[in-house]
């Protein structure tokens, strides 16, 4: 007995037929086993097989004007995938044949019906009909796959290609050929050698050996540009197929190595501010002793003749005590701590007259050239740093080409966004006027490009230079809030490129220097100095002079001979940075306490940039080492 009821139809204009029909089917099946309808027309039979599923349908070849051919066509048009069996008493195997080719599933000519043939059509059709759903479904679902194998094929973010057993390939997406940069038809047919050249796990014995390989290689594309695949590769994925998936890491692999660069930027920038705060930190120390050797020189030369061993000597000890103050200074700007006097001025202007300078320093053989920008902005730096800069910069070209050459120098403005700021670490964004100095000598290899800011480093013999020059150009422009960036390769010379702030402030008008004379003092002086040695020197120094001298160790011991002294004190001189109250921190103390006392600041670049205090108006700062001339100077102009 069937799970269900089975259903049929019986359609034909005949109606002793259709009880003939019917009478067989009722001899075959129980009543509780089958549902049956009936239909004389073309249009009943129309209407019910739409209103009705039916597992079996007879139609007659023909009914009336219509033929069941025609309606059969109908209905498989209307998508109605029902058996049918075609049943006639004419036309023979015309009819039969007409009926099979159109897609019926059996014929039985009525001549020959009886319950076993009926019986035998009625098995034969409906378990046909299942076979062919069966195979219908399947064919569906393979379709369905291929479809999505396609769509993921031709849609895939990887380039996919197929390869026969020849290495040809037999098949590429759309992205295979967006990254090769040529069209499908000229990749069918083609062997993976004619793109790139692959490393040895992808030789064909390895290949085929090892059922896979995983790898990186460079592809060529037809427009000439290089692009870095990462593939990944499968042997045998049919039968005599092979599957290669590459994906372009092109921009990866140039993120990756952005990203080295940038590393290596920061731990450089690092590394030379490590640097920088030993150099500073050993420069101050050295800045007060060579404060105390200067001035118990020049104490020593006051109390001598002109003339004499002894006098010579002193002024000896006087001059190397100089020539190391020059060595202190350029530690000072390498570590960004010496005083600078910024001021608003033409770069250009400060080139043009540095030329008659710079040609003697440069020698006959080389040849100076500039190509100075005219509408370049200004910049706020101390004049005769940047003088250094330059003078340094030239110094170095020079030495880098003795069979002589050319130097170049040359200005520029330069608006910096957020990408060109990301390519050179510890730029900020911003307007900026770009110094650049160029030489066509020697160049630099990258290992010595990574250390010429170093102080002390040099790649000159022994006594030829202090490598300092450099480290001394870094430190000016660091501390001038500026950046420097150098280009050079081995035998295509160097170029500086330094980028200064763009500044809106107007220039300054130049300042007018008095003429003094270095009279003897009669004023009352507070010095404040944390180094007992140096203290006591610049006391005897200007004492020497005529100065009354009240000595102080720290803030707060002066403070304290305010208080005593205050009406008899006439001029502050106080280091900037000192362990507890700083000499800023006592300067604003006097201003309200006694604002008729002067103030004359004196500092020997610390590790606490004198650049961060503030400092009162309408005083002076003298950086150390200073000569004994240069303090009573100083003083007389405070004075005044």
């Amino acid at each position: 007995m069937p799970a269900s009821p089975l259903t049929f139809l019986i359609v034909d204009d005949d109606e002793e037929d259709r009880l003939l029909l019917c009478s067989y089917i009722e001899e075959l099946f129980p009543k509780e086993d089958f549902r049956m309808d009936c239909a004389g027309t073309f249009r009943e039979a129309l209407a019910l097989i739409r209103s009705h599923p039916y597992d079996l349908s007879f139609f007659d070849y023909q009914l009336g004007p219509d033929t069941g051919l025609e309606l059969f066509k109908k209905v498989r048009a209307d998508g109605v995938r029902m058996p049918i069996v075609f049943l006639t008493g004419q036309g023979g195997e015309e009819v039969a044949a007409a009926v099979i080719k159109a897609g019926a599933t059996d014929y039985l000519p009525k001549s020959k019906l009886n319950s076993s043939t009926l019986l035998e059509k009625i098995k034969n059709a409906i378990e046909f009909h299942r076979a062919e759903e069966h195979r219908l479904i399947a064919e569906q679902r393979l379709q369905n796959s291929e479809q999505q194998y396609r769509a993921l094929f031709d849609n895939s973010l990887d380039a996919i290609l197929i390869l026969d057993e020849s290495g040809h390939f037999t098949d590429a997406n759309a992205m295979a050929c967006e990254v090769a940069g040529v069209e499908k038809d000229e990749i069918i047919g083609r062997q993976a050698g004619d793109f790139a050249e692959f490393p040895f796990e992808f030789a064909p014995k390895r290949f085929l050996q090892d059922g896979r390989a995983r790898g990186e290689f460079s592809l060529l594309r037809s427009d000439g540009a290089s692009r870095t695949l990462q593939i990944s590769s499968r042997a045998h994925f049919l039968s005599d197929k092979h599957l290669v998936i590459a994906r372009d890491i092109t921009e990866e692999k140039r993120a990756e190595e952005e990203h080295r660069k940038l590393e290596h930027q920061l731990r450089q920038a690092q590394k030379m501010e490590a640097i920088g705060r030993l150099a500073g930190g050993i420069a101050h120390d050295f800045n007060n002793l060579l404060m105390v050797i200067t001035s118990h020189a020049e104490l020593i030369v006051r109390k001598l003749p002109q003339t004499g061993e002894i006098g010579s000597t002193v002024e000896t000890i006087i001059g190397a005590c100089d020539k190391a103050s020059s060595l202190t200074e350029q530690l000072l700007a390498f570590s960004k701590q010496q005083v600078l006097a910024p001021k608003v001025l033409e770069l250009n202007l400060e080139i043009m007259k540095m030329e008659n300078l710079l040609k003697p320093v440069l020698g006959g053989d080389l040849a100076l050239e500039t190509s100075l920008a005219k509408d370049l902005g200004m910049v706020k730096v101390d004049p005769g740093q940047i003088t250094q800069v330059i003078l340094n910069l030239a110094v170095n070209a020079r030495d880098a080409m003795p069979r002589g050459g050319r130097l170049t120098i040359s200005t520029r403005n330069l608006e910096v966004d957020a990408p060109y700021a990301t390519r050179h670490t510890g730029m900020k964004l911003g307007s900026y006027v770009v110094l650049s100095v160029a030489d066509n000598g020697a160049g630099m290899n990258a290992t010595t490009q990574s250390r010429i800011f170093e102080p002390f480093f040099t790649t000159k013999g022994i006594g030829e230079g202090t490598g300092l020059g450099l480290a001394t150009v870094y430190g000016i422009v660091q501390q001038s809030g500026g950046y420097i960036a150098v280009e050079s390769q081995l035998g295509n010379g160097t170029k500086f490129s330094i980028y200064l702030p763009r500044t809106e402030e107007p220039l300054q008008p130049a300042d007018e220097v008095p003429e003094l004379s270095l009279e003897t003092g009669s004023k009352t002086v507070l010095l404040v100095e944390d180094e007992k040695d140096l203290l006591r020197s610049l006391s005897d120094l200007l004492k020497a002079h005529g100065y009354s001298v009240i000595g102080a160790m720290n803030g707060n011991e002066a403070k304290m001979l305010l208080q005593q002294h205050g009406k008899d004190i006439d001029v502050l001189i106080t280091d900037v940075v000192m362990p507890g109250m700083g000499g800023d921190e006592l300067a604003e103390h006097v201003r309200a306490t006694q604002p008729e006392v002067k103030i004359l600041f004196i500092s020997g670049g610390t590790l606490r940039l004198v650049s961060e205090v503030k400092l009162p108006s309408n005083t002076k700062l003298l950086h150390k080492p200073f000569s004994g001339r240069a303090l009573i100077e100083n003083l007389q102009a405070l004075i005044g």
